[in-house]
Formats: structure tokens, C-alpha cells, sequence
């Protein structure tokens, strides 16, 4: 139809020869057809770009200097052309109906400004994808509406489960750039605190834990997380007291 909403897929990547191929075979698997895919490379020095290659002509590749994923999400975010936005990790893979799923829920809700989804845990570290768990385990209701008291407690959100009304860009702006950790959970509380949020509870990603993704310095995005706090907290109270 010609009224379909166009859905942008920002895939950021750097050093992931291994798993940047599931990651595009998964989006271009995506039962919803009315997609652009665009993948940031972030001075990759492995053969990520020249695996790229064989899927150039599906998607369009922008080539930026190692700054982190953050700025490359935000480079992509200026190209991308679509009325909803969706984050797929590089060594995550999507389930095929996840797109059409998340368009369908924004269609019937148009207060929503971000809906997220469930999600299977695979360890990968061996070398074979061995499932480990689910991110919402059976019998947990993920909040949804205003999530944002649940939001502040703990990120339930996980970045390749995200579609994002563009219009809330417009709105909050890009990722922050400043702390190169944490700036995905900013940006969600930032759009909890202005939109409702819904979440599909069902497993429609599959996120890949692996020897790399396991070694970030845990107490530095510790403290991003706090940076990002403290900045929403002060925004917080100013809404919340405001007459």
C-alpha cells in the first residue's frame, strides 16, 4: 500500500566479520517490506567492510572514523528518511515479523512513542548459540505506558528490541555523545518522560552474548548511567513541580 509507513534500520558496526551478516539477513528477512538499511561503519579494521560488500547493493553504508556507536547512530539518523526508526545491534539478530509487529502496534497507537520487545539470550561464547534465558522470563509483565518511575529503577529496555517514532528525535534530539556508555537508556527516559511506551512481549530478537560484548568496563558505564541520572532527575523535578 502506498500509505505504509517507511521504517529506518540503523545498524552501527565496527569489528564484527563474524556477525554483521546474521544481522543483515535478518533485517532483510523482515516480513514488513517498506524498510531502508542503514549501516554506519565505525573504521572497522577487521573484514567487516568487504563482508559488507555482498549485501551492498540492500543497503546504504556510511563509512565514519572510530567514534562509537552513539555518534554513528546519530550520522544514520540524519540520513534516515522513515516516520519510525529501528536500532539493530551488529551481533543481534531479529526474528522476521518483529518490524511489522512494532508498526502495527505504533499504527493502532498513536500516543506511543516507543515500543520495545522481548528477547532470547544466546551464548555464543563456544561458538555454538546456546539459549540461556529470555530478556522478560515467563510470567513477568514488562511495564508499559507510563514507564518511566520502572524506567528510572533499572533499563528494561534493550537497545536491538527499539522502534522510535521519528517524531520524537525531532523532539529530544539525537544520542548524547558526551559518555560514549549508557547514552540508549538516556535517550529512552528522555522520550518515557514525554510519551507513553508499549512493549510486544513476545522473543522477537535474539541477543548474542560473546567474548567482546562481555568485556566492557562495567564500573565506566556505571558511572555514564549515573551522568545520565542525575542530567533526567533535574528535568524530572522541574516537570513534575511545574504549575
Amino acid at each position: 500500500m502506498a500509505d505504509t509507513p517507511l521504517v529506518s534500520v540503523i545498524i552501527p558496526v565496527y569489528n564484527q566479520e563474524e556477525m554483521i551478516s546474521e544481522a543483515i539477513e535478518s533485517a532483510l528477512a523482515q516480513t514488513y517490506d517498506q524498510i531502508e538499511i542503514i549501516v554506519v561503519d565505525n573504521g572497522s579494521t577487521d573484514r567487516t567492510v568487504e563482508v559488507l560488500g555482498q549485501y551492498s547493493e540492500h543497503f546504504q553504508l556510511l563509512r565514519e572514523p572510530k567514534r562509537g556507536p552513539y555518534p554513528a547512530r546519530n550520522r544514520a539518523l540524519l540520513e534516515a528518511k522513515g516516520e519510525y526508526v529501528a536500532f539493530l545491534d551488529a551481533d543481534d539478530r531479529w526474528l522476521p515479523e518483529k518490524i511489522a509487529k512494532q508498526v502495527e502496534k505504533f499504527e493502532a497507537c498513536p500516543q506511543v512513542g516507543l515500543v520495545y520487545t522481548g528477547g532470547c539470550i544466546l551464548d555464543c561464547r563456544d561458538g555454538r548459540a546456546q539459549l540461556i534465558g529470555e530478556v522478560f522470563e515467563k510470567g513477568c509483565v514488562p511495564p508499559c505506558g507510563n514507564v518511566l518511575p520502572a524506567l528510572l529503577q533499572n533499563n528494561f529496555i534493550m537497545n536491538s528490541t527499539v522502534m522510535v517514532r521519528r517524531a520524537c528525535f525531532d523532539v529530544c534530539g539525537s544520542f548524547r555523545e558526551v559518555e560514549m556508555l549508557a547514552a540508549d537508556y538516556h535517550k529512552w527516559l528522555q522520550i518515557a518522560m514525554r510519551t507513553e511506551v508499549v512493549c510486544i512481549n513476545e522473543p522477537l530478537i535474539e541477543y548474542r552474548i560473546h567474548a567482546r560484548n562481555i568485556s566492557a568496563n562495567l564500573l565506566q558505564n556505571r558511572w555514564a548511567v549515573i551522568s545520565h541520572l542525575n542530567d533526567l532527575i533535574s528535568i524530572t523535578c522541574l516537570l513534575y513541580t511545574s504549575d
